[in-house]
């Protein structure tokens, strides 16, 4: 009894990992790889279990009634399992089934277990037989005979060919079956074999038979290297047997248990041996010392069977309500920072590993102490080079101080006792006793002074500052040691570790609990909770401030505004214990260092997403495959939709994303997915979020996909389309036969005589009557009257109104034609063109939608055929003579001011005119134009512009003022109300008023797009017209200070597009000629078109046409040169063919011109274009510009008017264009 009493006393508890609660466990089984554990229990049931989860993988029912054994095979997906139904059964568990059964035992099977080489199977029997089954054949192999009892278990020795079985029979048997191995070996007719087979001599013999135990025998295990048998009786004790030659005798008998015995097993690795009885105990014995140095009770459940994994440092027990998997020590190794290099213990060594040489040392060695104690943990102050290791012994803890003398040895180290120590600086430490008090020492472990947490404590951390963290259930305080105040605290369970980013009060901290990751600032305010589902194992901060984690099986990250993610798995637990950039530092479970790369671009992207560092993401993005539908919907949730745009490849996700932007950039995006997609959801939400940004083109499109015939018409209504209501009308009525939507279009369009017809096709003629007299339409009425109805037919009087008028939708004061509805200029986000392949071109009209290919010369390379395409429409401009003498001109007069003395008689003041209102607040030659102060605008223009030629901006003019002001008519009695628009009617006070805006930055980049498309298609008249209205509708924009750099650009295009169409439209006037002395001018016009700064396509196209013309006329050097260009660009395959056939035939005739051209082939002058003269301007030579377009001319031309814009004077000195 005394020494029961001591046994328990001195027994520490072993670390629970993981406890299920079910019916009675009889069997165990862990998976030599993975974390899996088998349990067979008394109800028949076989449950698999991933224990680093902690959850239920399987569940296998085929056996009737308890199953008493189960086993893995070592390397195939297969387990056996054996119960009282007689049965052995094999299992395939990926399959979940159960693959064939063995028969032949005739009572309860006690134990199975697959061999670790052979393709065998064990079992032991209730029968009082021992059968090996080929598990391959489905065959009894062998039966062993000779217990007179129960067997309650058989089994493999790993390495040598024996089998042990205990017996109810007080014996343990230890049989040799090198014979049966020797069998299989064998051939079929061999003698020896056939002997055997008779006689059943040479399968397996009795080696050795142990009698000591003084009742039944329930478990016998192999020790896994040393010959020596265990084995566990009813009679309470552990006996052990060593084996040699032919000989075995007892060596040691353990006591302890106060029951039967029910299983042991030894340690894979180290020198213990486990054991479990029906006295509701876990023991956990010393082989050398034979003593129980871990006791785990249960008081209500006795155990049943123990097993140990193969390879990892856990076991399980089976009770009779469940199972408890559970390891003995804590495998982390003590480690810590010191400085940038790492401390840690092996090996009872204090080691040293430098991360940068990586370099590993011993240090020194740890004091050794009597009681039975490891160390725990580690800390160190690099300042005074002080190493704090705690200890954990039976009973106490205690810790040693060592101080370094220098690297590699350290003086006579200092003990004490404590539950707790932690540095609160570099010179003093703090210790917490089991009465709930904490000493502040120096380096002399003399005690300085105390202080009493204020919650009581089970622990204490470190904390920058002089400050501690107390451990107080299931909460935490943050204490400062000098001020003795608590700076907060925070409700925290199982705080294991605290990892602090930095020693200053910017930083934070990281708290590591068994189940959780809690980061925070250093004040415990901003607090993230991380939840894990297994245990956090450790994590530091990294060198940008994220923390990385890791549990059993993966590497996580955590941001400190709460995002977090997985990094990558793990085969093994590690302990990370430094992070630099790409490479993880750990130790591993037997303390050896080791470096893991991972890929930290997931964390780092969303690092930069939240500091909105947008030069970084567009990097990342480009060098980085961040693909993936974690990524997307991360940027999603984040509000940041138009960044996955730029990710995702998929066209459903990529409309979502579009429409999702709800912007004017992205809706050609959208219209391209929803074209691939060709869906009718898909294109009923394009149409919704076109017409919500007044895209028409879209809208229309959306609705014509659709069949929305009411919405087409109503939608053509509402940007003044008559024609295409009109035209819905026909289609209604012609091509649907639909009367009720041809009589809707119909009144849209304000058409009376149709709706009558309709009326009139619909069997309704009185209401044709009807409708004809209401519009005095008289004689069609009469009409109607006669032909459609009977003689004593009356319409009543009350239904015809004397005072009816004729129902006319109204006019629309501005059709908007095709460009869409003006909107809010969107300035340029910084993902824009990201993807963009011109790598050359960065603004907003670089990815503009140039249209398909057209009517360019593109024939065979032989200048006489007739290759030159026919212009559709050619645009004849006049000049005009000017607005002075125009019969349509606005009149303004001059209030004269009566200068003569008179008489001072008061009288109000007048108020001002909406008109000067504009004008005072305003410098914009547009709002001067819309208050009609025409002649101020023109003064503005010429300071500004150079402006000289006021006839081309006389329609626009007119336009800015009629849309300025609406006339509210209210009765015939009365004339229309005037009232004016203004654009900031939202400030509220009339003095502060401008008008509303006309033309506007996005209609002019909207027109671009429209002249890119006319270019493409070869209708050069009608681009030309477009560039120049574009050029010049510009100087009246109200040009914000965020769109003068894309105003300029605008103008810039403008300008080379105006003067390459020039060139290419004289170049064809003079092709048409059909005169060969125009030749060389033709193709100096050529080349002069594709020095233009176009379009890639544009100038792929005008490099084609030119290279062909000059090989066409012999010019085969200039043609070569102009070849080498195109070749430059990405080709479609037909265009590079003809490159290279053209290369080719250039260079077998000679690289020589027959025609002398004024260019320069090699470029080695750069020049640039005459707008008058299309000559060459080389560099070095006098040029002038126009002051407002920057057309460049010889200096003869200077005073004259510009032949690019029409509209400013060559060479004038301007103020140049204001913005606001």
């Amino acid at each position: 009894g005394n020494c029961k009493l001591d046994v328990e006393i001195m027994s520490s508890p072993l670390m629970k990992i993981f406890s299920e609660e079910s019916k009675r466990v009889k069997g165990l089984a862990f998976h030599p790889k993975r974390p899996w554990l088998l349990a067979s229990l008394h109800t028949g049931a076989i449950i698999l279990y991933d224990v680093r989860i902690k959850t239920i993988i399987d569940t296998f029912h085929e056996h009737d009634g308890p199953v008493r054994s189960v086993d893995f095979h070592s390397s195939q997906p297969l387990f056996v399992s054996g119960g009282d139904d007689f049965k052995i059964k094999v299992w395939k568990y990926k399959e979940r089934r159960c693959w064939f059964t063995l028969r032949g035992h005739g009572d309860y099977v006690r134990s199975v277990q697959f061999h670790p080489e052979q393709p065998w199977i064990i079992s032991a029997s209730d029968d009082q037989t021992i059968r090996i089954w080929n598990w391959q054949s489905r065959k009894q192999v062998t039966m062993l005979t000779g217990h007179s009892h129960y067997v309650m278990c058989a089994r493999f020795h790993l390495t040598e060919d024996l089998v042990v079985s205990a017996s109810l029979d007080q014996s343990v048997r230890v049989w040799d079956i090198s014979g049966l191995k020797n069998k299989n070996f064998r051939k079929s007719d061999d003698p020896l074999r056939m002997q055997g087979d008779i006689f059943g001599q040479n399968d397996a013999i009795i080696k050795f038979v142990m009698d000591g135990h003084k009742r039944g025998v329930n478990w016998a295990d192999f020790h896994p290297t040393l010959p020596i048998v265990a084995s566990a009786s009813d009679d309470r004790s552990i006996k052990l047997w060593r084996m040699k030659d032919d000989k075995v005798w007892e060596t040691d008998t353990l006591r302890g248990h106060f029951n039967n015995v029910s299983c042991i097993v030894f340690h894979p690795t180290e020198d213990l041996l486990l054991s479990d009885g029906e006295d509701r105990t876990l023991r956990v014995w010393e082989m050398t010392k034979k003593n129980p140095i871990k006791t785990h009770r249960d008081e209500k459940n006795r155990f049943w069977i123990v097993i140990a994994h193969p390879s990892l440092n856990i076991f399980a027990a089976g009770h009779d309500s469940g199972f408890l998997v559970f390891k003995l020590d804590k495998e982390r190794p003590p480690n810590t920072s010191f400085g940038e290099d790492l401390l840690y213990i092996k090996d009872r060594y204090v080691r040293m590993y430098e991360f940068e040489t990586k370099n590993d040392s011993s240090l020194f060695s740890i004091q050794r102490s009597t009681s039975n104690g490891k160390p725990s943990s580690i800390s160190a102050m690099e300042s005074s080079g002080s190493v704090l290791v705690t200890f954990t012994g039976d009973a106490t803890s205690w810790y040693r101080l060592y101080r370094m003398q220098s690297k590699g040895n350290s003086e006579q180290s200092i003990r004490g006792n404590g539950l707790a120590v932690a540095w609160i600086r570099s010179d003093r430490f703090a210790v917490l006793d089991k009465f709930n008090t904490v000493s502040i020492r120096d380096l002399t472990n003399s005690k300085i002074d105390q202080i009493t947490p204020p919650f009581p404590a089970d622990n204490i951390f470190y904390a920058p500052m002089g400050r501690l963290v107390f451990k107080c259930d299931d909460k935490i305080v943050l204490y400062d040691v000098d001020q003795n105040l608590v700076v907060g605290s925070e409700k925290m369970k199982d705080l294991k570790n605290i990892v602090w980013s930095s020693k200053n009060a910017r930083g934070w901290a990281a708290f590591i609990c068994k189940n959780q990751v809690i980061t925070s600032d250093h004040n415990l305010q901003k607090v993230n909770i991380f939840n894990e589902g297994m245990k956090v194992k450790s994590g530091v901060w990294d060198n940008n401030g994220i923390f990385i984690y890791n549990t059993v099986s993966h590497i996580k990250y955590a941001l400190p505004n709460g995002d977090h993610g997985i990094v990558r798995t793990l085969d093994k637990p590690i302990y990370i214990t430094k992070v630099f950039n790409e490479t993880i530092y750990c130790l591993d479970r037997t303390a050896k260092n080791r470096e893991i790369t991972i890929d930290s671009t997931e964390y780092m992207f969303k690092r930069a997403l939240k500091n909105r560092r947008f030069g970084v993401l567009k990097n990342m993005i480009k060098e980085s495959n961040l693909i993936g539908e974690a990524i997307i919907g991360y940027l999603q949730a984040e509000g940041f939709p138009d960044i996955a745009l730029n990710l995702v490849k998929n066209d459903k996700s990529k409309f979502q994303l579009a429409i999702e932007c709800a912007s004017p950039k992205t809706i050609d995006i959208a219209l391209e997915s929803a074209q691939a997609l060709n869906k009718k959801e898909v294109w009923v939400a394009l149409g919704e979020e076109a017409l919500r940004q007044g895209n028409q083109e879209i809208v229309e499109q959306a609705y014509r996909q659709t069949l929305s015939f009411e919405k087409l018409s109503m939608l053509y209504l509402a940007t003044g389309n008559r024609d295409k209501v009109k035209r819905m009308q026909n289609i209604a009525l012609d091509k649907r036969g639909d009367m009720d939507a041809g009589y809707f279009n119909s009144l849209l369009i304000g058409d009376v005589e149709q709706r009558i017809r309709i009326l009139l096709g619909s069997g309704q003629p009185q209401l044709a009557y009807i409708t004809a007299i209401t519009h005095g339409l008289t004689d069609i009425a009469e009409y109607v009257k006669e032909n459609s109805f009977s003689p004593d037919e009356q319409i009543p009087s009350d239904l015809i109104r004397e005072d009816s008028k004729l129902l006319l939708p109204p006019v629309p004061l501005l059709s908007l034609g095709k460009e869409n509805w003006p909107h809010t200029r969107i300035p340029k986000g910084p993902f824009d063109g990201l993807f963009n392949d011109d790598k050359g071109s960065k603004s907003v009209f670089a990815d503009m939608d140039v249209g398909e290919e057209g009517s360019w010369d593109d024939g065979e390379l032989n200048l006489s055929d007739s290759g030159e395409n026919s212009i559709e429409e050619k645009s004849d401009e006049s000049s005009g003579a000017g607005w002075a003498d125009s019969g349509d001109e606005l009149e303004f007069s001059d209030e004269s001011v009566d200068n003569e003395e008179k008489e001072f008689v008061p009288v109000p003041k007048r108020g001002s005119r909406i008109g000067e209102i504009w004008c005072n607040n305003s410098q914009f030659a547009a709002d001067f134009v819309a208050a009609g102060n025409f002649s101020v605008a023109m003064q503005l223009l010429n300071r500004q512009i150079g402006a000289v030629n006021f006839a081309p901006l006389k329609q626009f003019f007119k336009d800015i003022y009629s849309v300025s002001k609406v006339y509210l008519s209210t009765s015939d009695a009365v004339p229309s109300a005037e009232s004016f628009l203004n654009r900031n009617w939202r400030v509220g006070e009339v003095n502060r008023s401008l008008p509303r805006h006309t033309f506007n930055l996005p209609q002019q980049i909207s027109q671009l797009n429209n002249a890119y498309k006319a270019v493409t298609g070869g209708k050069f008249t009608s681009a030309l017209t477009i560039f120049t209205n574009i050029l010049l509708v510009i100087p009246l924009i109200i040009i914000s200070k965020e769109e003068y750099g894309d105003v300029l650009e605008l103008i810039k295009i403008c300008k080379e597009y105006i003067l390459a169409l020039k060139l290419e439209l004289y170049r064809k006037d003079l092709n048409a000629e059909k005169n060969e002395d125009n030749n060389q001018r033709m193709a100096e016009l050529s080349v002069y078109f594709a020095q233009c700064e176009l379009q890639s396509k544009h100038l792929q196209l005008a490099l084609k046409q030119a290279m062909r013309l000059n090989a066409n006329i012999k010019n085969y050097m200039t043609a070569h040169s102009l070849a080498m260009k195109l070749s430059n660009y990405n080709l479609k395959p037909a265009d590079e063919k003809l490159v290279t056939k053209v290369l080719k035939h250039c260079e077998n005739k000679g690289l020589s011109d027959t025609i002398d051209i004024n260019y320069d082939k090699l470029e080695h002058n750069p020049y640039v274009i005459c707008a008058k003269s299309f000559t060459p301007l080389f560099f070095g030579s006098d040029t002038v510009t126009c002051p407002y377009c920057k057309s460049n001319y010889s200096p003869e031309y200077q005073g004259n008017l510009c032949e690019v814009c029409n509209l400013c004077m060559i060479g004038a000195t301007v103020s140049g264009l204001h913005s606001s």
